[in-house]
């Protein structure tokens, strides 16, 4: 039998990892929770019927300029982990627009499929590819999961959608000092005072160094 216990992720995994009957992991996240999950099961290892079975898929952090393991969400833009598109020239530009937007914001992007990068030639994002797409994403419209005629719900939890106010409020602040950064906002903000409720958007690159 397998049981989903959807709640706030630390409670529900300390509960799990303390059990005598713990028996594996299958984790996709961070690298600093990846090894700190690898540490609690380690410190608990004499009570477990068995030798717990640990699979980790992390990713790492881009920060700066530099890719750094363990970093904070709050100041680097993750880049490990995360699906990607490459749209080519030879493309059918409105397939593309649709799947790169599915792709990304379905499920709140809250999924380790989610499309987190998307790399264009600027003759494809000027040639069409740039206003559909965010045209597109400026139709989504977002509120409560019981309402089925909303793309997209809320975050899953108010320490999640402060991280990413904090990551998008530091971008937005390189992007008034970097001409090849910038940031479009699209759709109408709903409930802004609640931090579980945010504004779509997507960070440009117009030169991308790794």
């Amino acid at each position: 039998m397998i049981q989903f216990v959807p709640g706030p992720p630390p409670e529900v995994v300390a509960q799990a990892i303390a059990h005598r009957e713990f028996a594996a992991l299958h984790f996709t996240g961070s690298t600093f929770v990846f090894k700190k999950l690898w540490k609690d099961i380690a410190v608990n290892i004499d009570k477990y019927r068995s030798y717990p079975r640990i699979v980790g898929e992390t990713g790492a952090h881009f920060i700066s300029g530099a890719l750094r393991e363990n970093a904070d969400c709050a100041s680097g833009v993750p880049i490990g982990g995360k699906n990607f598109h490459v749209i080519h020239k030879s493309a059918e530009i409105r397939n593309a627009v649709l799947q790169s937007v599915r792709a990304a914001f379905e499920y709140q992007g809250q999924k380790c499929s989610a499309l987190s990068r998307l790399y264009v030639s600027a003759s494809v994002w000027n040639g069409g590819f740039k206003d559909q797409f965010l045209g597109e994403i400026a139709k989504i419209k977002v509120g409560p999961p019981q309402d089925f005629t909303n793309f997209m719900g809320p975050v899953m939890c108010a320490s999640i959608a402060t991280i990413a106010l904090a990551l998008l409020t530091s971008l937005q602040w390189q992007a008034c000092a970097c001409q090849d950064h910038r940031v479009h906002s699209k759709g109408k903000r709903r409930r802004w005072r609640d931090p579980n409720w945010r504004k779509l958007c997507v960070i440009f690159l117009r030169h991308l160094f790794l």
